[in-house]
């Protein structure tokens, strides 16, 4: 497009005008006029000036039919036809002119263009030599007049055979050519004469509007999208049943074979996106980084192998909320329009045939619609690329991960981050990239941003980053937590509870050994105490001794029963010890060898306020001696038993690896009996009572 002049003459009075004061002036009015069209309409076929027929003569085309209407060249010149209103429009027969050669060329240079030797393109020519940064090409084109003379087009007498004209340019096949209008600016001298004087200074400027055919191979103005299919989103599963597994090798080979099955369904999904997007982005980065994809390998990452997991789904919503543009772009962009040569509308290609989108026509482009087309598509670039950083930029060596966390406590961080739902570029980036220094992973990590800037992030693991006291985490639902895989459970379990502290912190964090059974046998004896307590109180009211009204606190101990769970030992303790204060004057009851010494203990127990036949009942009648041995068998357990060993995996349901763990919710260390293998969380703060 020209660029627009904003310098033009002022006029004061009695000043002398010269021909270039008026030319610039009328030359500023015109650039204006045509930036308006331009800049604030767009550019195109607004309406009409389609091909409806050919006419033949066997298999010489001797003519085209182009129906009336109106056309905004990209550099705002309008191409319109005189009938384009009239009631009944007539179609212009365009055929070819036997008093005109059999082609011409059009030469473009700088994103203007020239029709044959158009004395303007002198400005950027030093002679027959380009100026340096200057390209001129020459398009060969046959044209072709109206058979129908209209008063904005050329008015020539056709001997109409377009096929006979094209032949003579080697290798041109209507099949294969395109029909375009071309603004065309035509300086006509004309002698001025008057009685008494006569010159031949004057000149007319006429804009023509010139009809040529064009073999598409030479212009590179269109791209068909017609390979832009859309493409179904990524669906991977999730590490199954997390809280089923037996021990430390049945988890780390769920996460293997998990990260896998994942991998291959990621591999596949991006050989198709970059299959659909060759015409928009090259393919050969995506090519190296599904390559790079296909040799991770984490059999052998015993310790960090959770991190795969993590970069999997990231992958996935990378390449999800890439497909979320990519198909938008696919439905709205069927057409996707190059640079547009200046001066040129292309109303359609002559071999295109049947109903559809014409892959070559300039189909009407508004100002907005470009403007949002550009935006999209950057955005789409910004998407794919980052999908090839973060494959780029993966850890996949167990041993660079341990160089760099040190394998110390002091590597493991808690890092603020948005929530697990929103975009990905809105999150932390994960521990397990390389984010040092300057790279792709930084540029387009905030590729769904219009403005992918490396000082949008200050939160990533190892990178500069605003110290954690600082920053306000009220707006963060979501924690990262790394840095602690590989460590010795104890470390991490206790650099991560201090940190926890240290920020006030509204999340719970509990080690769990995976090498323990998935059933403890104090949960076992747990169940077995709680069992032979209710038959207690089951023969009580079999015996017709309503204890929930005359012996309440038998009442409350069921209730203790139902509130706390085993993994709380200290509670069960309590538990234990009201129970025995119950039982043992029962049991004291039962050794008593007199009368006299059961109704002084009959006295003081629990159950004085009952009649004596029910005192005696009890005394006599209700077995108890499973139900003390339980309560032995448990207390005995709870001592032997460290607390490490209480908790077990299959106490929480509906895990998930994260990478972190929400606000308000439990942060599960999984170890091996001496070093953290993985980790998981729940959504919710786990009450071990």
């Amino acid at each position: 497009m020209e660029s627009r002049n904003t310098q033009y003459p002022v006029y004061v009075p009695d000043q002398f005008l010269t021909n270039e004061n008026l030319n610039e002036t009328t030359g500023y009015v015109e650039i204006e006029e045509r930036a308006t069209r331009s800049y604030l309409l767009g550019n195109g076929v607004m309406k009409g000036l389609n091909i409806t027929k050919t006419n033949l003569s066997g298999t010489n085309v001797l003519s085209y039919e182009v129906m009336p209407g109106y056309g905004v060249t990209p550099d705002g010149y309008l191409l319109e036809t005189a009938n384009a209103l009239a009631a009944n429009p007539a179609a212009l027969v365009l055929g070819f002119a036997t008093d005109e050669g059999s082609y011409k060329f059009i030469k473009s240079a700088s994103r203007k263009i020239f029709v044959n030797n158009d004395e303007n393109l002198s400005e950027f020519m030093n002679g027959a030599v380009p100026k340096p940064g200057v390209t001129v090409t020459e398009v060969k084109c046959v044209e072709i007049f109206t058979a129908a003379p209209d008063p904005q087009v050329d008015k020539r007498t056709i001997s109409p055979n377009i096929q006979t004209a094209a032949a003579k340019i080697a290798g041109f096949n209507l099949n294969n050519c395109v029909l375009a209008f071309v603004a065309d600016i035509d300086d006509v001298q004309y002698d001025n004469c008057s009685q008494g004087d006569c010159n031949d200074k004057g000149t007319d400027r006429i804009i023509k509007g010139r009809y040529v055919i064009i073999p598409v191979s030479s212009l590179q103005i269109t791209t068909n999208n017609a390979s832009l299919l859309t493409i179904n989103y990524l669906l991977m599963s999730r590490l199954p049943k997390i809280s089923a597994v037996t021990n430390p090798g049945e988890y780390l080979t769920n996460v293997t074979n998990t990260f896998n099955t994942n991998k291959s369904a990621i591999v596949a999904k991006l050989g198709v996106i970059a299959t659909n997007a060759n015409s928009l982005i090259p393919r050969l980065g995506m090519d190296l980084a599904i390559a790079k994809l296909n040799t991770f390998n984490p059999a052998s990452q015993t310790n960090f192998v959770s991190y795969y997991l993590g970069f999997i789904y990231d992958m996935q919503q990378a390449i999800n909320e890439y497909l979320a543009v990519y198909n938008d772009f696919a439905t709205k962009y069927p057409i996707i329009n190059g640079d547009r040569i200046d001066r040129l509308i292309i109303l359609g290609g002559l071999g295109v045939s049947g109903a559809g989108t014409d892959p070559y026509r300039y189909y009407y482009r508004s100002v907005a619609q470009a403007d949002a087309y550009k935006y999209q598509f950057e955005k789409l670039q910004r998407l794919y690329r980052r999908i090839m950083a973060l494959i780029n930029q993966f850890f996949n060596v167990a041993s660079a991960l341990v160089t760099k966390i040190g394998a110390t406590s002091a590597a493991v961080k808690i890092i603020p981050s948005a929530e697990f739902s929103m975009p990905l570029g809105d999150k932390a980036i994960p521990y397990y990239y390389n984010v040092d220094g300057v790279n792709d992973l930084l540029k387009y990590w905030r590729a769904h941003a219009p403005e992918s800037q490396i000082d949008h992030i200050n939160n990533y693991f190892l990178a500069p980053q605003v110290p954690f006291a600082t920053q306000n985490i009220n707006d963060k639902n979501f924690f990262r937590i790394e840095g602690h895989l590989g460590l010795g459970f104890s470390d991490a379990l206790s650099k991560v509870s201090s940190l926890i502290s240290t920020h006030d912190l509204p999340v719970k964090v509990i080690a769990v050994n995976l090498k323990k059974p998935t059933s403890p046998p104090i949960k076992g004896l747990w169940d077995n105490f709680r069992d032979k307590y209710k038959k207690f109180t089951d023969d009580l009211l079999t015996a017709k001794i309503n204890y929930k009204t005359h012996v309440p606190v038998v009442n409350y101990l069921w209730q203790d029963f139902n509130q706390w769970s085993y993994r709380d030992t200290a509670s069960i303790q309590k538990v234990l010890n009201d129970v025995s204060a119950v039982m043992k004057p029962v049991e004291s009851y039962k050794k008593a060898g007199t009368q006299q010494e059961k109704d002084k203990i009959a006295t003081n127990w629990v159950f004085s306020k009952l009649a004596k036949d029910q005192q005696t009942t009890i005394g006599n009648s209700i077995a108890i001696a499973d139900l003390l041995k339980a309560r032995q068998d448990l207390e005995v357990a709870i001592k032997t038993t460290p607390p490490s060993d209480v908790v077990t995996i299959a106490d929480f349901f509906g895990l998930e690896y994260l990478g972190g763990v929400y606000k308000g919710g439990t942060f599960i260390l999984l170890h091996d009996g001496a070093k953290v293998v993985g980790d998981c969380s729940l959504p919710y703060f786990v009450n071990e009572k």
